[in-house]
């Protein structure tokens, strides 16, 4: 009996490393899509900067067109001056000329806003860049380390595994039953250390007689409060 005990302690410790494997690989992803996401913040950061140069490069573009008719207008109106022949038609198309400087300086002063707008978008842009640059090695060799210890823990899940069927064939049909039924009902754990008399999994000190029972290992014996079966380590 003590050396089906053994192998249902070795059984369990498997167990346990196989669970928090298991948790690690869920956790990884999840680590992993965050540094992706880190990477594609910088991105979209850069390119929404980018679309709000082309914007203003659009609304630029508008106003110099708009500068265009202006300066036509104000050049036909000097080509009319060349043919009037009274002092108040002279006064009207001056006046008119220069409400077209007017409207033309308005608008150079609006294209020279643009660009301005433009030139510190585009210092952003550096700036960004510049931070990507750097965070991005630093994201990627996180990201490495990462997929090395998927791969590690992976490898290990697999061995670990291995072990577990080699150690459950061991056990007798009904021992390994009985395990398995009471971790179905005890999340995954079937097991308690006992330490110092104390059950690990429910800290309930243990009876002496229980106690001295089991260091025997003559048989399986349960936790009378979490009823879980009972080991002792290195005994």
């Amino acid at each position: 009996m003590k050396n089906d005990i053994l192998n249902l302690i070795h059984l369990h410790e498997l167990d346990q490393e196989i669970s928090i494997l298991n948790d690690k690989l869920r956790i990884l992803p999840r680590e992993i899509n965050n540094l992706d996401a880190s990477v594609q913040k910088f991105i979209e950061e850069i390119n929404s900067k980018k679309n709000l140069i082309e914007k203003v490069q659009e609304t630029r573009r508008k106003l110099e067109i708009e500068i265009d008719i202006l300066n036509d207008k104000k050049n036909k109106y000097k080509e009319q001056i060349k043919s009037i022949k009274t002092n108040k038609e002279y006064t009207a198309l001056l006046q008119e000329i220069n409400i077209q400087d007017n409207a033309i300086r308005a608008v150079e002063d609006e294209i020279i806003e643009k660009m301005e707008i433009i030139e510190n978008l585009q210092g952003e842009i550096n700036e960004i860049q510049a931070q990507f640059d750097h965070e991005k090695e630093i994201i990627q060799a996180q990201k490495n380390e990462l997929l090395k210890e998927k791969e590690h823990i992976e490898y290990t899940l697999a061995q670990k595994k291995q072990q577990r069927k080699e150690t459950k064939d061991l056990l007798p049909v009904p021992l390994l039953q009985r395990y398995l039924n009471i971790a179905r009902f005890r999340n995954g754990s079937a097991m308690a250390e006992v330490r110092d008399e104390i059950c690990l999994s429910c800290n309930v000190r243990l009876r002496p007689q229980l106690w001295e029972d089991l260091k025997r290992m003559e048989d399986l014996l349960m936790c009378e409060s979490c009823h879980k079966l009972l080991y002792v380590k290195d005994n």
